[in-house]
C-alpha cells in the first residue's frame, strides 16, 4: 500500500484524537466583535444548517480578500485577528475571520468525521463564497 495514502488516512485521526483530549490551548477571552468591523453569521449554501460566527471589513475599492483562520484557541477565536483586520483595511484589503467548525455554536456537529480536514478545508471555500466579499 502507498505510504503517502496511509499517512493521509492516519493524520486526521491523530489530529482529532489530540483535538478531543486537548480542546483548548489558550485562556484568551476574545471579544465577539470590534468597532469598525461588521459581525454576523454566514451560512454556506452547501451547509444550510451550519451558521458560522464571522467578522469582516471591506474597504472601498478593496485590492484583495484576506481570510484569517484561527487554530485551536477557544471561543470567539476570530477575535485574535480584529486589530490586524482593521490595519489591513487601512491598506486597502478586505478581511474575513470566522469562528471555525466546532467553535461557532451553530456550526458544531457532534460526529468526529465532521471535523476531518476535507470538511475543514471545504468550509473555508464555502464561507468565502457565501460572504460575497
Amino acid at each position: 500500500q502507498n505510504p503517502s495514502a496511509m499517512v493521509l488516512r492516519i493524520a486526521p485521526t491523530l489530529f482529532m484524537s489530540w483535538f478531543l483530549f486537548f480542546p483548548k490551548m489558550s485562556s484568551a477571552d476574545y471579544p465577539s466583535c470590534a468597532p469598525g468591523l461588521t459581525c454576523s453569521k454566514i451560512t454556506p449554501s452547501n451547509h444550510p444548517n451550519m451558521h458560522f460566527d464571522c467578522a469582516y471589513v471591506q474597504p472601498a475599492n478593496a485590492r484583495a480578500l484576506v481570510y484569517h483562520m484561527h487554530g485551536n484557541d477557544g471561543p470567539r477565536s476570530k477575535g485574535m485577528f480584529f486589530d490586524l483586520m482593521l490595519q489591513l483595511s487601512e491598506a486597502g484589503f478586505s478581511s474575513l475571520a470566522c469562528d471555525q467548525r466546532g467553535y461557532s455554536p451553530e456550526a458544531s456537529p457532534n460526529e468526529m468525521p465532521e471535523y476531518y480536514y476535507d470538511k475543514l478545508v471545504g468550509d473555508i471555500f464555502s464561507i468565502v463564497n457565501a460572504s460575497g466579499l
